[in-house]
């Protein structure tokens, strides 16, 4: 369980995306784009675009690596109907009722979100 919770955090962690999400707070900013296309359908602009694409792509990237390294014992159990929305609304969800979060490695953040949203029954 330990290797499981080391890979995903360095995976997460060391990830360079050419738009600089490192913090919470960073994939904050993209990820409020996604979260008001979901309520209005609409996309004003291209950087608009842009910015839902990183959040979905960086969501995308945590579900995939979820699953190719949960041999053994879990860090955390998503459910197997669980969609790249749900996971975009836990994150950002976290991130704001967590100011501190803004801040925070975005390894670490994404970690703790997951685990609490999450948890596996044991």
């Amino acid at each position: 369980m330990k290797n499981a919770i080391l890979m995903i955090f360095l995976v997460i962690s060391h990830t360079n995306l050419s738009a600089a999400v490192n913090t919470g707070g960073d994939l904050l900013e993209k990820c409020d784009s996604y979260i008001s296309y979901m309520g209005n359908k609409q996309i004003p602009d291209s950087n608009f675009a842009y910015h839902m694409g990183i959040c979905q792509g960086f969501v995308d990237g945590v579900i995939y690596t979820h699953s190719v390294t949960r041999s053994g014992s879990p860090i955390w159990c998503l459910p197997k109907n669980a969609a790249s929305d749900q996971i975009i609304r836990v994150l950002v969800n976290h991130i704001r009722d967590n100011p501190e979060a803004q801040q925070k490695n975005l390894g670490a953040v994404v970690l703790v979100a997951m685990v609490n949203a999450f948890p596996c029954s044991e």
